[in-house]
């Protein structure tokens, strides 16, 4: 990839089911085929994708603009969300423009991107989650299977972490829920747009780190409204006047007035409260650890969490604590033989409090999902409940224990 160019080639190699993606790929992209090289003897593909965009240093607020995964079509026009097959321009640009933030009415090149030739107090970041290009983002779990899938979501992970901290980036925009998800600390809310409507800004802390913030807007594509075009721009200002407050730089000239701004994340981000069974014996090898072999029962789980662990096999209520880190393989000897897959899936805890006054759920004690472990056999087909304050409160003795957070302030349980 040379200075001005953000095309580059990227490589998957599979053990298993490498004929069955082939197929798939050729039956879903028939009319882009040329952009995927199948090299059968070493069960791998290779595939021309787009890779960030980085900007040359301009002294401003480095933001990233995070996107799903290529469209083959950008691929071949060679930038991020180019103008489609006729000709019109993706309605991203618009949308940039008209929060006031980004001043450029030439056609939108890399060089042009590269070399900042934009008015704007950003230095603007542009990366993919997923570097494998499709028409839809959720064709890929289509294509490769959940396993892959999931694999993908690792790597993309890793990456986009390395571009922020190789450039400083404390902020990034997600345009959908897929990366935004996937990146943040709170998941989105059910259907967010509505949210977004309303005038409120989604934005929470990202999963692995606390000094970044991770903003979700609509869709660059989203018109499922009459002022669709006016609601995106406005949403778009509005996080980008949060990021601008929180540099420390003025507000842009161009609109000094002041906004009623109603920042989602204020009302979402309270922590979950969680019950969790896990095996007895996997206290005895990291009693600060939790992990499963299946991703499912691990993904609602978010740091900041609180987790009240039941030590199956004990049948006692251990602590309660708060997660602190999640990722694959915090401690690659945290399994057991008894379990029929490792435990790869894991979070790290901390603890708030083990002073606890109800060691084991009863009816008689109305806990609120009692009702649903009882009917999961105990933690047996289901290891993860959702949980309330109230339960909280018939666990611990101390009512002064902090369980809720809320960025880096914290909220007390009342006494």
């Amino acid at each position: 990839m040379d200075s001005q160019s953000i095309i580059c080639d990227d490589t998957l190699k599979f053990e298993a089911n490498y004929p069955d993606i082939k197929s798939n790929i050729q039956q879903k992209f028939q009319d882009s085929i040329d952009l995927y090289k199948f090299d059968d003897n070493a069960r791998q593909i290779r595939y021309r994708t787009e890779g960030p965009l980085v900007p040359n240093d301009n002294g401003k607020i480095p933001i990233l603009i995070l996107l799903s995964n290529p469209h083959p079509h950008s691929v071949r026009q060679g930038m991020f969300l180019s103008p489609n097959r006729v000709g019109k321009e993706n309605p991203f640009w618009n949308t940039l423009r008209g929060t006031g933030y980004f001043k450029q009415s030439n056609q939108i090149t890399p060089s042009l991107m590269i070399e900042n030739r934009y008015e704007s107090p950003f230095r603007i970041f542009i990366a993919v989650l997923f570097s494998f290009p499709s028409n839809f983002p959720h064709e890929l779990p289509e294509i490769f299977g959940v396993g892959e899938y999931q694999k993908m979501i690792i790597a993309g992970k890793r990456k986009t972490e390395e571009l922020l901290a190789k450039y400083d980036i404390k902020n990034i925009i997600c345009f959908g829920k897929t990366q935004y998800d996937i990146m943040a600390s709170f998941a989105s809310p059910d259907q967010y747009t509505n949210a977004l409507k309303r005038g409120n800004v989604i934005q929470s802390q990202a999963s692995f780190s606390n000094a970044v913030s991770i903003f979700l807007t609509f869709p660059t594509g989203w018109r499922y409204d009459t002022d669709s075009q006016h609601m995106k721009c406005e949403n778009l200002k509005q996080i980008m006047e949060i990021i601008i407050t929180a540099s420390g730089t003025p507000l842009h000239k161009a609109d000094e007035r002041k906004k009623d701004l109603k920042p989602f994340h204020q009302q979402k981000a309270t922590s979950n409260i969680w019950f969790v069974v896990h095996h007895r014996d996997l206290w005895d090898i990291d009693s600060r650890l939790i992990g499963f072999y299946n991703r499912n029962q691990w993904e609602p789980l978010k740091v900041g969490d609180v987790v009240i662990y039941y030590r199956a096999g004990f049948k006692e209520i251990t602590g309660v604590f708060r997660i602190t880190e999640k990722a694959v393989n915090l401690n690659k000897h945290f399994y057991i033989e008894d379990i029929a897959e490792r435990t790869i899936h894991q979070c790290r805890l901390e603890l708030l409090s083990d002073d606890i006054i109800c060691y084991r759920p009863t009816t008689e004690a109305k806990f609120s999902f009692f009702d649903t472990w009882v009917s999961a056999r105990y933690g047996l087909r289901k290891q993860v409940f959702s949980a309330r304050q109230d339960d909280l409160e018939l666990i611990l003795r101390d009512t002064t224990v902090p369980t809720f957070y809320f960025g880096d302030n914290v909220k007390y349980r009342k006494q």
